[in-house]
């Protein structure tokens, strides 16, 4: 067959601007670029009781959505140890404030591997972080160790196996929680280090801080502080005073005086806050004390006191309501959130004890309840006087930016949760019944803080779990973290809010006064989680550009030919078909015919 001039000129253009085009597309859907590479080492345990090594390779890639691939040949890599890579990604994309939806990871396990559990977790976590700061280590550091959402460290099994593994192996030095002391394990090498928290983790694994140690804006918001806080210790002492006179009673006598002179001291020198937290101590034991010993004599004083704690729980009920509206309305920043915050928590203690002493017989207990809800309900008050009248467009607008991350966290963390059978299905619908309900992002933001708040609560108070009262070292690592966790939201927004502030002045003078470190555990466990959950509202994620980063190609030239080989072959034909046809239609007359089979 004689192919004529029109057929072989059109086919010729059609074929090279079709191979120009699909080359470019399949070369463009085809790349992605390894922007991060590092490896980590997860200190495991065999059915056999044996610790063993494990050298993981992570690995990023631009651009991404946040997908994970597993890589691991004739290997098993259980769910529960899947669940804790996908939560460790979101933990550091967390603390970076790197968005982990930039790339796509890739997972490099041994040969043959069998994972399973979620000991890992603290080892993905810290090497997510470097992978997204690219940053790369150079000594070898083994780590083990469970997550809390609030970023506390928690125990895991196998820790004296583990650890003398990663000295065979011939690992540097080994980071995990501070469970060794709890179990009285001692190591000859000194190359164990404990973390309580996440950051403090990083800082041991990578010599390097992920939070600021500058002292930012915030100043201005001292003042409301100190009114509050003096209001608060005049109240209280007030109350106290008083009561003492009618009862024709000297403070020295009576339990709880020390409190009392504690609160003293530290008003005169200006800590209104611890000077508030020791009146609050002082108003418990003084009244307890008295009280208690009249329940027993006169059985109508605990029918009194629960009337009259009934009688201000409705009282403080509209209070909160009052303010919540404000703030939702009129009043949103993020230091409102965290005063809100924190009266809502005393608001809702204040209940649990007024329940828990209706639901006992004992009027020693029963008083001793009823006393704690009336000191909750004075603190609710006092920090309340906090709030300020302004508005930050900028918080509404994080709120709105971050919902959608503050619920993939939250979620991804209860099914971390669940997997090691912490939290059951209750705890799992409350938190879809929030999401799911009709109110606005900010409203439900309010309400999953308390919830977040409550969960962490909830796993410090597992006995064997996480260890945050082990050693004066815990203590001071744990306020550093919320020193600079203040400090980074302070960057963040302009405020350096109240939990942080209160919190760092109350550890300092309670470590003076040598509290008991379970105390200022639970003191500081409490306020991280606060902390953490606003860093989650103010953060603000970098989606990072891999042209400003060293990248490799990973699409090889060999793998490119054989995905165009099969193209070409085709856009031949059907090139050459194309221009049969047109040469056939212009040696036709121009007909009606034509001409609209032309246009269709």
């Amino acid at each position: 067959m004689k192919i004529n001039n029109t057929i072989k000129i059109v086919a010729s253009v059609f074929l090279l601007l079709l191979i120009l085009s699909q080359t470019s597309i399949i070369a463009d859907s085809a790349s992605k670029y390894l922007v991060s590479s590092t490896n980590i080492y997860l200190l495991a345990v065999t059915n056999s009781n044996m610790g063993i090594v494990v050298n993981v390779t992570l690995q990023a890639y631009f651009p991404g959505e946040g997908k994970i691939e597993i890589i691991e040949k004739n290997g098993v890599v259980e769910e529960d140890t899947l669940y804790s890579i996908y939560y460790s990604l979101r933990l550091a994309s967390l603390v970076t404030g790197i968005d982990y939806r930039s790339y796509d990871y890739k997972i490099i396990f041994p040969e043959e591997i069998y994972m399973k559990g979620t000991s890992a977790t603290l080892a993905f976590t810290l090497g997510f972080i470097g992978l997204l700061k690219n940053i790369r280590h150079s000594p070898k550091v083994g780590a083990t160790g469970v997550v809390a959402p609030d970023l506390i460290v928690g125990n895991v099994s196998g820790i004296d196996a583990k650890y003398y593994a990663a000295l065979r192996y011939g690992l540097d030095y080994v980071i995990g929680p501070p469970q060794f002391f709890r179990h009285g394990f001692r190591y000859s090498s000194g190359k164990y280090i404990y973390a309580i928290d996440v950051f403090n983790a990083y800082n041991y694994y990578s010599g390097n801080s992920i939070l600021p140690s500058i002292h930012v804006m915030g100043k201005p918001f001292i003042k409301y502080l100190v009114n509050a806080f003096n209001y608060s210790y005049i109240n209280l002492k007030k109350s106290i005073d008083q009561y003492l006179q009618r009862q024709g009673l000297n403070i020295s006598s009576i339990n709880g005086s020390t409190y009392y002179f504690l609160a003293n001291k530290y008003y005169s020198i200006g800590d209104y806050y611890t000077a508030a937290s020791y009146m609050f101590r002082a108003y418990i034991n003084i009244y307890t004390s008295i009280l208690a010993r009249k329940a027993l004599r006169d059985p109508r004083i605990t029918a009194l006191l629960m009337e009259w704690v009934q009688h201000n729980l409705t009282k403080t009920k509209d209070l909160i309501r009052n303010y919540e509206t404000l703030f939702l309305n009129k009043d949103y920043n993020i230091w409102n959130f965290d005063v809100f915050l924190n009266a809502y928590i005393r608001y809702s203690q204040s209940k649990y004890y007024y329940y828990a002493g209706n639901n006992i017989t004992s009027p020693t207990q029963k008083t001793e309840y009823y006393v704690l809800s009336l000191a909750r309900i004075q603190t609710v008050k006092h920090w309340l006087k906090l709030f300020i009248n302004k508005s930050d467009p900028d918080f509404l607008d994080n709120v709105n930016n971050n919902y959608d991350r503050i619920i993939d966290y939250i979620n991804i963390s209860l099914i971390y949760l669940k997997s090691m059978n912490y939290i059951g299905n209750q705890t799992v619908k409350y938190f879809k019944s929030i999401v799911n309900s009709n109110q606005s992002s900010l409203e439900k933001t309010l309400y999953l803080g308390y919830y977040f708040y409550t969960l962490n609560q909830n796993l410090s108070a597992m006995r064997g779990l996480f260890d945050l009262f082990i050693s004066p070292k815990t203590v001071i690592d744990l306020n550093k973290t919320i020193n600079g966790l203040g400090y980074l939201i302070g960057l963040e927004t302009g405020y350096l809010t109240p939990t942080m502030l209160t919190t760092v002045e109350l550890v300092n003078d309670y470590l003076v006064e040598g509290e008991k470190t379970y105390n200022l555990g639970m003191l500081m466990s409490m306020n991280l989680a606060i902390l953490v959950f606003e860093l989650m509202i103010t953060r603000q994620y970098m989606r990072l550009s891999a042209e400003k980063i060293a990248y490799t190609q990973i699409v090889s030239s060999h793998e490119l030919r054989y995905d165009v080989l099969p193209a070409i072959i085709a856009l031949i034909i059907g090139s050459f078909l194309i221009g049969y046809l047109i040469g056939r239609i212009k040696s036709k007359p121009f007909t009606l015919e034509n001409q609209v089979w032309s246009y269709t």
